[in-house]
């Protein structure tokens, strides 16, 4: 959360110029849904 809130701070914003992931041993990273996230925000 730290992080994030530095990112804020400088005018990064989650959603806007920040896109956030997460993952962990029982929920690994679904490069499906990476890519989804890439195409509505970046393309």
């Amino acid at each position: 959360m730290d992080r994030i809130t530095r990112y804020e701070k400088n005018g990064i914003f989650p959603g806007k110029q920040l896109i956030l992931s997460h993952e962990s041993s029982s929920r690994p990273l679904d490069p499906v849904l990476v890519e989804a996230i890439i195409r509505e925000y970046l393309m």
